[in-house]
């Protein structure tokens, strides 16, 4: 039976921890995109970020696949012209960004959220959590549904993806050609805990 941490186990039931999502929307990412989002933990933080859900979507001006990948790397990344996005709502590659608190009275996020407006370069060894081939429809006459790219974890009993201090997580595109016209909706979500409370 997994050990209990402030119901950390539980989020999909409804949990006590803080927890925190960064969300894109109409976001049309920059060509030949790699990593579009990063979210990292500074190696001195005394929280871990457990991941709990993420999810991608996107349409084009013509009907095409894309790759979505969601990378762990072993620290965060530098360059890549970074955005960083905050509870304040901004503006972000013809798009909108957003970190949003699930609950306003939970304390600020420890964590350090950034969008790219060109390629990082990526440090340290990358661990790949898990990719998709995704189904993009032509915006203005869809004539294939819209997949999408969506993982929940920590509601089969199994350990969530766990980004501890000095690590980040990256949602990469891995350097495809961007289809014209792409719009794109993403977001990434996570509790904090107290390292700790890591079993």
């Amino acid at each position: 039976m997994a050990k209990d941490i402030g119901n950390s186990m539980q989020v999909s039931l409804g949990s006590s921890l803080p927890t925190y999502k960064a969300v894109l929307f109409d976001v049309v990412p920059y060509a030949a995109a790699s990593d579009l989002l990063n979210i990292s933990i500074a190696s001195t933080s005394t929280v871990a970020l457990l991941i709990t859900r993420c999810y991608v979507s996107y349409d084009a001006t013509a009907a095409s696949t894309g790759n979505v990948y969601l990378i762990r790397r072993s620290t965060a990344n530098t360059g890549g012209a970074p955005q960083t996005i905050t509870t304040t709502q901004a503006s972000f590659l013809s798009g909108q960004a957003a970190v949003v608190q699930s609950d306003t009275n939970d304390a600020a996020s420890q964590s350090i959220v950034v969008g790219y407006t060109a390629a990082p370069s990526p440090l340290g060894t990358p661990q790949l959590i898990d990719g998709a081939h995704i189904t993009i429809p032509a915006a203005a006459t869809p004539s294939v549904p819209v997949t999408f790219f969506e993982l929940t974890f920590a509601n089969r009993g199994s350990k969530p993806p766990i980004i501890r201090p000095g690590q980040s997580l990256s949602l990469s595109f891995g350097g495809n050609a961007v289809p014209g016209g792409a719009s794109v909706y993403a977001s990434i979500e996570w509790v904090e805990v107290p390292l700790l409370s890591l079993f």
